[in-house]
């Protein structure tokens, strides 16, 4: 039998992939240029929560005028 060498070990491997993710996440955080005519003022701001009593303060913060 013969045997064929590795190029990247599990450890090279893991960190390649790691490297990747975190360059893709991190471009992900960038600011894109966008030519439309609407600012980000005049959208509405959409909000949906689940009904559980820890969620309150965003239930007065909507009433106070908050969002």
């Amino acid at each position: 039998m013969s045997h064929i060498p590795q190029r990247f070990s599990h450890r090279r491997t893991l960190w390649l992939i790691g490297s990747l993710a975190g360059g893709v996440g991190l471009h992900g955080c960038t600011q894109s240029v966008t030519s439309s005519s609407s600012s980000p003022q005049s959208q509405p701001l959409v909000s949906g929560v689940n009904p559980w009593p820890g969620y309150s303060g965003h239930y007065v913060a909507l009433q106070k005028g908050f969002f």
